[in-house]
């Protein structure tokens, strides 16, 4: 089964969340520190809870990067498999350094595929 929803949270350098309530819990994503690495590049680390019975195969986060004038700068997708029920996964969205003036991100949980 494949279902697809929009959760959009937005996150200056700060912690934000969003909640999808679906059938036998929930999935929220949390976004986590925004920051340039050491080449510059915007990145924002996040975790994606399973609060339902199934096993997440496969879930799509989309993350836009915006500019202090709120211009989208960049984007990226980033991709966690397989997390366990009632279990957490982490990952990071980045974009490239020629989107160093990057001052913030908003992020949604573009797709989720339950096992």
């Amino acid at each position: 089964m494949f279902i697809t929803f929009a959760i959009i949270v937005f996150a200056v350098f700060a912690r934000a969340q969003g909640t999808f309530e679906g059938r036998g819990g929930t999935v929220q994503l949390t976004l986590g520190k925004f920051e340039h690495n050491v080449l510059e590049a915007p990145t924002l680390v996040f975790e994606v809870k399973n609060g339902t019975n199934r096993l997440l195969t496969w879930v799509t986060v989309e993350c836009g990067f915006y500019s202090a004038d709120n211009n989208l700068i960049a984007a990226d997708h980033a991709l966690l498999k397989n997390i366990l029920p009632r279990d957490v996964g982490v990952g990071h969205s980045s974009a490239t350094p020629s989107a160093r003036d990057a001052v913030s991100a908003r992020c949604r949980i573009e797709s989720v595929e339950y096992n």
